[in-house]
């Protein structure tokens, strides 16, 4: 297939989906268009406690809550999440949750201690909270471990909380987004 053709199908598809409702966003880092992820949203809005809906969540939880955004999204995370944990019973969903909480303090943790060096200028801005976003890190952590012990994020809620614990600073983050 030549490169004019795959191009021409790429067109005819995005045409299909914007057909069926997909939205598409010009990203001028990129030069080019990407799917928004409203499906998603719709999902999640439309039936919030089917798998699909739970799925739907997860993902939104995981792109803290924007997926075309970009920045600081640990604080969407801290802001968000907690009005979730009122909503899901289920231990898996809210072991998530949690664990995004404890993740997204550790992120503060993370600017805080210039990883990413501070493209924001920001990290003198949460030096002054450091003990409390580690308290708050390992609260979440804990609770993420006993919402669903056997669980993927009850294993890495461990991982996290030992480093935490055992004083390696945390060099990355989850939900801050950087363009490059």
């Amino acid at each position: 297939m030549t490169e004019q053709e795959t191009d021409s199908n790429i067109v005819k598809l995005k045409s299909q989906l914007i057909a069926a409702g997909a939205h598409f966003q010009y990203d001028e880092l990129g030069a080019s268009y990407s799917y928004d992820h409203a499906w998603m949203q719709e999902a999640f809005r439309a039936a919030r406690h089917s798998v699909a809906g739970k799925k739907a969540f997860l993902f939104l939880l995981n792109h803290s809550f924007d997926p075309a955004g970009c920045g600081d999204g640990f604080e969407d995370v801290i802001k968000q999440a907690p009005k979730y944990l009122r909503e899901y019973s289920d231990p898996e969903v809210r072991a998530h949750i949690l664990l995004a909480l404890g993740d997204a303090y550790r992120d503060r943790i993370a600017v805080a201690n210039d990883a990413g060096g501070d493209p924001f200028q920001e990290a003198a801005a949460y030096k002054k909270d450091i003990p409390q976003n580690y308290a708050a890190a390992l609260r979440y952590y804990r609770r993420a471990i006993a919402a669903a012990p056997a669980s993927a994020p009850a294993h890495q809620a461990t991982t996290r909380a030992w480093a935490l614990l055992a004083g390696i600073e945390p060099l990355d983050t989850r939900f801050l987004c950087i363009y490059d």
